[in-house]
């Protein structure tokens, strides 16, 4: 069996790698899809298209079973040609929902149907972006839940720290709530950097903060 990765230029391979993502969420299931998803597939599968087209940081990348053409994977990377992290990002309110604002860090999304899991999917998408960011001369982040920190460690990453996602509603509610427990909140995740050539030496390299804390 071999496997194709291709980069996104179409709004119909957003809707189809958009099945796989889903299929990728819910085995097993993860809050942070629901959170993003909406009111329904052709709502949300236009909105990531309408954001994938105004933010040229973008890069949506997919892979398929090229015996079957079915999408199997796909990630969404960021590469930014300027330091993003230089100011916070402003709250996102959940217009897509029909109530409530949540409240987010950075998210890439990252997903490999659960019958193509342990097949090197995942590791292939990560090459994608490692490369292209050690050919820029930059390094990476993410921000990863506990079952993709594997695979981010194994690209090269390393945990800066964990922390806690949540989210806040406008009017807190016994329906919220009830959200809330579907949702699986508050979540566990990893803040994680990829040095340049995603190599860590003990002793000696330093996250990029800390080597700007020790120069003041």
């Amino acid at each position: 069996m071999l496997f194709k990765l291709t980069e996104v230029t179409t709004d119909e391979e957003v809707g189809r790698l958009m099945e796989a993502l889903y299929e990728s969420y819910t085995h097993p299931y993860n809050g942070f899809w629901d959170m993003f998803k909406g009111q329904s597939d052709e709502e949300y599968i236009a909105r990531y298209n309408e954001w994938r087209k105004l933010d040229p940081n973008v890069r949506w990348i997919y892979v398929t079973d090229t015996e079957t053409d079915e999408v199997v994977g796909a990630t969404q990377w960021n590469i930014y040609e300027s330091n993003p992290f230089e100011t916070d990002p402003p709250p996102l309110k959940a217009y897509w929902n029909e109530e409530g604002a949540l409240y987010y860090p950075v998210i890439q999304w990252c997903g490999t149907k659960s019958a193509y899991r342990r097949r090197g999917i995942g590791m292939l998408m990560m090459k994608w972006g490692t490369e292209r960011a050690d050919q820029m001369g930059i390094s990476s982040f993410v921000e990863a839940t506990d079952l993709g920190e594997p695979l981010y460690r194994a690209a090269g990453f390393v945990t800066s720290h964990e922390f806690t996602f949540d989210a806040s509603p406008d009017k807190p509610d016994e329906e919220w709530q009830s959200w809330r427990r579907k949702l699986q909140l508050p979540m566990h995740g990893f803040f994680m950097w990829r040095p340049i050539g995603g190599t860590w030496i003990k002793g000696e390299t330093q996250f990029p903060w800390s080597a700007e804390s020790s120069k003041a």
